[in-house]
C-alpha cells in the first residue's frame, strides 16, 4: 500500500538482552572496586616505603654521627694523671702522624666503600670574608687506597644546597655534632660531623641511594607489580566496555529502527499523505504508540479537512460583511465585527437608498450560539434583509416581513436572531429604528454629559411568525452626538476571575474620547477591551457601530 511502512521489527528473546545487561552492570562494579583497591595498596604500600626511608635515613644518620665521634676520639688521643686521692694532676698524649691516625682507625668498614671523609678547620676566605670549611685532610673510600691524605693546596668543602651549607658551617664552627640530608656532588647524601679540637671537625659524607638500595628495589618491585595489576585490570575494562559497546549498538539498533519507521511516517503525514501508517511488532510500548498513530491519522484527516472548510467559510463570511462604509456627508460612520471562532454569528449592514439619497439604513444582529449554524442563520437573514430593504415600504414593515421569512426557517431548530435596525436622515437630521429583541442603541450628548438608550419594544426574529415591530424616532440631531450600537460581546467581555466589562466603562471610553472620530473611538473600544480581558480567550463575538453627527 502507498505511504505504508512496511518494516518489520523481529521480537528477539529479551532473557538474552536481559542477561547481558546484568552481566554488564554486575561486572561493572567489581571492576571499579577492584581499581579503587588496587590504588589504595600501591598508595598503602608507597606510604610504608617513605616511612622506611625516612626511618633508615634517621638510623644510618645517627650511626654516621657516631662514626664521625670515634674518629674525634682517636683524634684526641689523650688521657689524665691522678693522684693517690683520685684527682687529676696532669695529662699525657701520644704524638702521631695525621694520616696515620686516620689509616689506623678505619671505620668506614661497616659502611659503604662510596663514603668521602674530611677533616675540616674553620676559616674565613679572604676573597668573600665569609666563615668556609677548609679541607685538611680527606680520603675518598671509593678508590683502592684506604689512607687519608693531607690537602696540600685550599681545597674548601661545599655543596649546591647554600642554604644548608650555611648551616653546615654555623654547626661546625659552634663546636656542635650532629647530621643532616644535603648534595654532595651532585648526589643526594648524608652530612655526620662531629667536633675534634677548637676549629677542627670530622666530616663523613654518604650518598643516601647506598643505604637505600634495598627500599628502591622494593619500590621497583612494587611499580612492577601495580603496572602488571594496571593492565590485568585495563584488559579487563577494556573487555567490558567492548561488550558495552555492543550491547549498546545491538539495543540501539532494536530501538531505532522502530523510531526510524515512526519518523518516516510522520514527515510523510507533515507533507500530506494521510495514507501513512506505522507497521511493525515490538510487544512494548511502541507498538503501542504505532497503534495510537495509525488510528489518529484518519480522525486528523477529517479535522484538517473541516478546518479547510471552516477557512472558506469564513472568508465567504467576511465578504459578505461590507467592505467599505457609506459616506453620509454630516455623518461620521465606523463599524467592525470580530469573531471568537473561524464564523460567527455576529452581523452588520448598510442599506444606502441610492446615488443623491438623502437615507442609509444601518443594521446591526445577533445570531444565537457560535460558528457554523450561527454563521449559516447569518446569511439567510442577511440576504432576507437586503432583499426586503430594497422594496417598497417602512422599516418596520421590512422587519415585519424578514421575520416572517426566517420563522418559517428556524421555528422546529430553536435559533433566533437580535436585529436592530437604524435608518438615519440626513435632511430631518433624525434617526428611525426598530428593535427587535436587541440590546439598546447608545445615544451620548456631549453638551450635556448624558448617556440615553435607544430603546423600542420587539422581540427577536425567529421567534413568532404574527410579531408586529414598531418605529421609533428621535429628531434634532446636533453636532458632536455619537450613537454606539453593539452586540452583547462587548459589555459581557469577562477578565480571567470572571468580572464583566460593562456599560460603565464602555460610557466611560465613549465619553473619554469625544473629540475622535468614529474610528478613534471604535480603536479605544477594542484596546480597553483586549487590556481588561488580558491573557484570557474571546468567548464571544463582538460587532459595533459607531456613528458621530458632524
Amino acid at each position: 500500500m502507498k505511504g505504508k511502512a512496511q518494516h518489520r521489527i523481529p521480537y528477539l528473546s529479551r532473557r538474552w538482552r536481559v542477561l547481558i545487561v546484568l552481566l554488564v552492570f554486575s561486572l561493572t562494579p567489581f571492576l571499579v572496586v577492584t581499581i579503587l583497591c588496587q590504588r589504595g595498596a600501591a598508595r598503602f604500600a608507597k606510604k610504608i616505603l617513605y616511612s622506611i626511608e625516612a626511618n633508615l635515613t634517621e638510623m644510618v644518620g645517627k650511626e654516621l654521627q657516631q662514626t664521625a665521634e670515634s674518629y674525634v676520639r682517636v683524634l684526641n688521643g689523650r688521657t689524665g694523671i691522678l693522684d693517690l686521692d683520685r684527682s687529676v694532676s696532669g695529662k699525657t698524649a701520644i704524638d702521631q702522624l695525621l694520616s696515620r691516625v686516620h689509616q689506623i682507625n678505619d671505620l668506614s668498614s661497616q659502611w659503604s666503600s662510596a663514603m668521602h671523609g674530611f677533616l675540616v678547620n674553620s676559616e674565613i676566605a679572604e676573597k668573600t670574608g665569609e666563615l668556609t670549611l677548609q679541607i685538611m685532610v680527606k680520603r675518598d673510600f671509593t678508590e683502592e687506597d684506604k689512607t687519608w691524605q693531607p690537602v696540600n693546596e685550599s681545597e674548601w668543602l661545599s655543596s649546591t644546597n647554600t642554604k644548608g651549607m650555611a648551616g653546615l658551617v654555623n654547626e661546625i664552627s659552634s663546636g656542635r655534632n650532629g647530621y643532616l640530608e644535603m648534595i654532595y656532588g651532585g648526589v643526594e647524601c648524608i652530612w655526620a660531623y662531629a667536633h675534634a679540637t677548637e676549629g677542627m671537625s670530622v666530616v663523613l659524607v654518604l650518598p643516601k641511594e647506598q643505604i637505600l638500595a634495598q627500599v628502591q628495589q622494593a619500590h621497583d618491585l612494587l611499580m612492577l607489580l601495580t603496572r602488571r595489576q594496571w593492565l590485568v585490570i585495563g584488559a579487563a575494562s577494556a573487555m567490558v566496555i567492548v561488550l558495552v559497546i555492543l550491547t549498546a549498538f545491538w539495543s540501539s539498533r532494536s530501538m531505532t529502527r522502530p523510531l526510524q519507521v515512526m519518523v518516516e511516517a510522520i514527515d510523510r503525514l507533515a507533507g500530506g499523505d494521510f495514507s501513512s501508517r506505522m507497521e511493525f511488532a515490538t510487544g512494548d510500548e511502541r507498538e503501542i504508540l504505532a497503534r495510537a498513530f495509525n488510528e489518529m491519522v484518519p480522525h486528523l484527516e477529517d479535522r484538517l479537512r473541516i478546518r479547510k472548510a471552516l477557512e472558506v467559510a469564513q472568508e465567504v463570511q467576511q465578504n459578505l460583511l461590507p467592505l467599505e462604509i457609506p459616506v453620509l456627508p454630516g455623518f461620521d460612520i465606523s463599524a467592525t465585527a470580530i469573531y471568537c471562532d473561524e464564523t460567527g454569528g455576529d452581523y452588520f449592514d448598510f442599506f444606502p437608498c441610492g446615488k443623491d439619497c438623502e437615507y442609509l439604513g444601518v443594521a446591526i444582529g445577533d445570531v444565537s450560539g457560535h460558528g457554523v449554524p450561527a454563521a449559516l442563520l447569518m446569511t439567510t437573514a442577511r440576504a432576507l434583509l437586503r432583499m426586503r430593504s430594497s422594496q417598497p415600504g417602512s422599516i418596520a414593515q421590512v422587519v415585519n416581513s424578514v421575520n416572517r421569512l426566517l420563522t418559517a426557517d428556524t421555528y422546529e431548530g430553536g435559533r433566533f436572531m437580535t436585529l436592530f435596525y437604524l435608518n438615519i436622515d440626513q435632511a430631518n437630521r433624525s434617526l428611525r429604528w426598530v428593535r427587535a429583541g436587541h440590546e439598546p442603541g447608545i445615544f451620548y450628548e456631549p453638551a450635556t454629559d448624558t448617556f440615553e438608550e435607544l430603546l423600542g419594544p420587539g422581540i427577536a426574529l425567529g421567534v413568532d411568525e404574527e410579531w408586529q415591530y414598531e418605529e421609533n424616532e428621535r429628531n434634532g440631531l446636533a453636532s458632536g452626538q455619537i450613537i454606539l450600537v453593539g452586540t452583547d460581546g462587548i459589555w459581557e467581555t469577562r477578565k480571567a476571575d470572571g468580572e464583566m466589562f460593562g456599560k460603565q466603562r464602555l460610557y466611560g471610553i465613549i465619553r473619554q474620547n469625544t473629540n475622535k472620530t468614529a474610528k478613534g473611538i471604535e480603536k479605544a473600544v477594542l484596546e480597553a477591551l483586549g487590556e481588561f480581558r488580558g491573557e484570557s480567550d474571546q468567548e464571544d463575538d463582538i460587532t459595533m457601530v459607531v456613528i458621530k453627527v458632524n
